[in-house]
């Protein structure tokens, strides 16, 4: 009777996906179908266009998704990157009052069943220390792991990296396991936790916007799980590109050095963006990259200046 009780319960709760999309509505297509075929159905799908420029609505409108009732669609007038399009999602859902919502990129297809198995393990984890957030393992689209998830944000050792000890695929046969950072490629996140700690900021554009989020979870002692036998596929084949010729390197820079300064403690304040933003000018001088030494500069100095910033997460 307690189980049936608790699937009664898992039923009621309201779900909604939050989709950010620019420019890639084929892609977008995949992961709307994988969305609308759950095997637990979703309750809605918040789709944030970024003002894309490919014909999405045209696209959309064209293949019957804007009929739908559960899509709920909303096109924003520029492009505000992927924090800017999570805050507007996870804002809408949080407004239409969801008690979870479920966050992706449009490049990123679920397993049908992804959504019940996050239900069902949910409900097996001790209540008393009920999670605020799950995410599944990812794969890249041909079929190999993707170990991109941390069980550890390292806020007071400035020597090293704030990612560590990574998912590995000895993890994967665990039922569950706790972490302490993941991207928003699938996680599925309580109404209680953005209650306490606000939307995705939005001023970081792209990166780390995510890794942001969690260190504000891990903060008020939130409990992040990972759960091994689900299946998220990214379907967008990432081509690596230097960073600075891409033009991403000055939201990497201004992005960690807000972190560090913002969660670090006092030596990791003092050192750890003057360690790697050093190496990032020295790489450039040794290149003879005299242009790029002036994005790291600003873009240290922006870092710098985000964290001096008065901000309202719920804003």
């Amino acid at each position: 009777m307690a189980e049936e009780n608790k699937k009664n319960q898992s039923q009621k709760e309201k779900i909604a996906a939050v989709v950010v999309t620019y420019n890639r509505k084929d892609l977008l297509k995949e992961c709307l179908d994988a969305l609308l075929n759950q095997t637990r159905p979703l309750d809605s799908i918040i789709l944030i266009d970024n003002a894309s420029k490919d014909g999405t609505p045209e696209f959309l409108k064209e293949k019957g998704y804007l009929d739908n009732p559960k899509i709920d669609y909303v096109r924003l007038s520029e492009n505000t990157g992927g924090a800017g399009g999570f805050h507007e999602g996870v804002k809408r859902g949080y407004k239409k009052g969801y008690d979870w919502l479920w966050l992706m990129d449009d490049d990123v297809k679920p397993d049908n069943k992804c959504l019940e198995i996050f239900l069902e393990r949910i409900k097996e984890i001790n209540e008393n220390i009920k999670p605020v957030a799950v995410v599944g393992a990812r794969y890249d689209f041909e079929g190999k792991f993707l170990n991109q998830e941390t069980k550890k944000l390292n806020t007071s050792n400035p020597f090293k990296n704030l990612y560590q000890n990574i998912v590995s695929k000895k993890d994967l046969l665990k039922n569950y396991f706790l972490i302490e950072g993941f991207s928003f490629e699938g996680p599925l996140i309580s109404r209680n936790i953005i209650q306490k700690i606000g939307f995705p900021d939005k001023r970081f554009f792209i990166w780390a916007d995510d890794t942001d989020f969690c260190l504000r979870i891990k903060k008020i002692g939130g409990k992040i799980y990972y759960i091994p036998n689900t299946k998220v596929i990214r379907m967008n084949k990432l081509i690596a590109m230097p960073l600075f010729k891409t033009g991403r390197a000055q939201f990497l820079i201004r992005n960690l050095t807000y972190l560090d300064l913002k969660y670090g403690n006092l030596f990791v304040k003092l050192f750890r963006p003057i360690i790697r933003n050093g190496r990032f000018l020295l790489g450039r001088i040794y290149r003879r990259d005299f242009k790029n030494c002036k994005v790291v500069i600003f873009s240290f100095w922006n870092g710098i200046k985000m964290y001096l910033e008065k901000y309202n997460y719920f804003i």
